[in-house]
């Protein structure tokens, strides 16, 4: 999901320094009344800009790697014997 537009941020934060409520700027704007609350607690503490997306850590990847199989140090290239499953009678 995009984040919203810095101009659309600042409309909201201009009705709500003129005095609408909260709920008041959500209806007008078609936004949640909780992103009204977090872009108001937002500017407070930094910027009304939105948050640059985080990344994963380097050397990492969303996918998972593949299982290896099991193989035995006696028998290498051979799968190991163990576990074993026991047969159903």
């Amino acid at each position: 999901m995009k984040p919203y537009s810095m101009d659309l941020r600042l409309r909201v934060l201009q009705d709500c320094d003129a005095g609408l409520p909260t709920q008041a700027v959500a209806d007008k704007y078609k936004v949640s009344d909780s992103f009204v609350r977090k872009l108001k607690r937002r500017r407070l503490t930094g910027s009304a800009a939105p948050a640059t997306p985080r990344l994963p850590p380097p050397g990492r990847t969303t996918a998972t790697p593949a299982p290896t199989p099991r193989t035995s140090a006696a028998r290498p290239g051979r799968p190991c014997r163990w576990p074993r499953r026991r047969p159903r009678w």
